[in-house]
């Protein structure tokens, strides 16, 4: 059943059209004024381009009946939804054995929903939205010659909205994660490259250091120079100045949604959220800033620590700058 790309956009538009506008399963009112001749064969080729698309598509075009829990405890009929007899004559046009299916077995605190797809390789695998099948513990498939199957879920798509527990499981995991790797490499930065010789951190040390850093709460309870080396503050802290300041965001931003959507119980993707936020804000603006302090000479290199002269005459070590510029006599 492989359809070209113009199948699959012809279905999408007019689904789209057809479905999430109620107007159009109802009656037009007559207007006061009759279309001219060239209106006419305008909606004339207007319907006949969408007859044809549909004729085109059909076969690939299925119902997608499921059982299962229903976390917003709605029924059939969304708030744009047409009256399922509206609908049901609706989908018929594409699935003339279609029929809402009532005699499934509702199980406790759940119940059953009614959507389309379509199968768009010779495999069998459909493409739907996730909500119709989100939650569902049955899920049977009618095609357009009548014939049943059951079907299960064997992906999602990674950019789908996620309900607000799922966010926040994502939102601790990866902030478990960033916890135990920045730990590891501050306990372990005597053995990474760029160390300049310095010792592991000690763990309750570490430990804090790496909550505090994750929680994008910046503690130190050390001379950030004298303790670490380059690699431990790029690979490490510099790293978590950047993550950790794009989760606080992406829940911020998870938090709007949550009090400004109506009649759903997504709150965005969050693994969408923290690589656009990381990518799209965070570095732009730390390339602009860097570029400032390259041009006003405050630039690091690799080379290890120096020794200065105090002005107590003592001596200690201190991280190399931009190199020294040789001095200029005055006239």
């Amino acid at each position: 059943m492989k359809r070209n790309a113009v199948a699959w956009a012809a279905l999408i538009v007019s689904a789209a059209a057809l479905i999430s506008s109620h107007g159009l399963t109802k009656q037009v009112p007559a207007q006061e004024k009759a279309l001219s001749i060239e209106g006419q064969k305008h909606a004339r080729a207007l319907s006949e381009a969408f007859e044809a698309a549909a004729d085109f598509v059909r076969p690939s075009v299925v119902q997608i009946n499921v059982a299962g829990r229903n976390p917003m405890g709605r029924g059939n009929n969304g708030p744009n939804m047409p009256a399922p007899k509206e609908l049901e004559d609706l989908l018929k046009r594409f699935m003339p054995n279609f029929k809402f299916e009532k005699q499934q077995l509702i199980p406790p605190g759940g119940g059953i929903g009614t959507g389309s797809g379509f199968v768009y390789d010779d495999k069998g695998h459909i493409l739907t939205n996730n909500h119709v099948v989100d939650g569902a513990t049955n899920i049977q498939v009618t095609f357009h010659d009548g014939e049943t199957a059951k079907a299960k879920i064997v992906g999602v798509d990674p950019d789908a909205d996620q309900r607000w527990p799922v966010y926040l499981r994502s939102v601790l995991a990866f902030s478990l994660v960033s916890i135990v790797v920045l730990y590891a490499v501050l306990r372990l930065q005597a053995y990474l490259p760029y160390s300049l010789s310095r010792e592991g951190m000690p763990s309750l040390q570490a430990l804090n250091t790496a909550v505090s850093f994750v929680t994008n709460t910046n503690w130190q309870s050390y001379s950030g120079e004298a303790a670490l080396g380059y690699t431990a503050q790029m690979a490490g802290l510099a790293v978590q100045n950047f993550l950790s300041a794009a989760v606080g965001i992406a829940v911020a931003v998870a938090l709007v949604r949550g009090l400004s959507r109506r009649e759903t119980d997504r709150v965005g993707n969050f693994w969408v959220d923290l690589t656009r936020i990381t990518l799209r804000v965070l570095l732009p603006l730390a390339v602009v800033f860097g570029v400032v302090l390259l041009l006003n000479g405050v630039v690091q290199n690799f080379n290890g620590d120096t020794t200065i002269t105090t002005l107590g005459g003592g001596a200690r070590p201190a991280a190399r700058g931009a190199p020294p510029r040789p001095a200029v006599p005055s006239p």
